[in-house]
């Protein structure tokens, strides 16, 4: 009987998006409902990710809910039917705040990107709330900041197979 032969997954592929919001206030009036800005693009595990903000939500059901997503731009990279298994959290930071503590940061989250179709996972801004006696918002204490996702693609599941003999 032959012994199972193993392939060594690559690393784990890291990297760090940011966005900078200038004025909240102002980004939140001239941006519509489905509208949206952009992060710059970063390749990590062979694709491309960006952050999506969406100051007034989304879709129809979320208008006046701030939004961020992760996005993997190019889904036909990946292998016909894999999908590309990520780790990845959001840290709401002041922008220009001199290296002070994050607003907020978000819960670690691992989902798996479909190459069969263009997927993005959200997390709404509406979570990161302070919890100040003045029970405001962060978006209504600072209207600039920078919105950072850490990220991390997992190598794909190890594939054993039985050599022949």
């Amino acid at each position: 009987m032959a012994a199972p032969t193993t392939t060594t997954p690559p690393p784990r592929s890291t990297k760090t998006l940011t966005i900078d919001v200038l004025s909240y206030s102002e980004m939140k009036k001239n941006l519509a409902n489905g509208k949206c800005v952009e992060s710059d693009a970063v390749i990590a595990g062979g694709h491309s990710w960006r952050i999506r903000f969406y100051p007034n939500g989304r879709s129809v059901n979320t208008t006046g809910v701030a939004t961020v997503f992760l996005r993997m731009d190019n889904t036909a990279a990946a292998g016909a039917g894999d999908d590309v298994h990520v780790e990845f959290k959001f840290t709401l930071q002041e922008l220009g705040g001199g290296g002070g503590p994050p607003l907020f940061v978000s819960s670690t989250f691992t989902r798996a990107f479909s190459s069969r179709k263009t997927k993005m996972f959200a997390l709404r801004l509406t979570r990161f709330v302070s919890h100040e006696d003045t029970g405001k918002s962060v978006f209504a204490m600072y209207d600039r900041y920078t919105i950072r996702c850490d990220l991390a693609v997992l190598p794909p599941p190890v594939k054993t197979e039985a050599a022949a003999g």
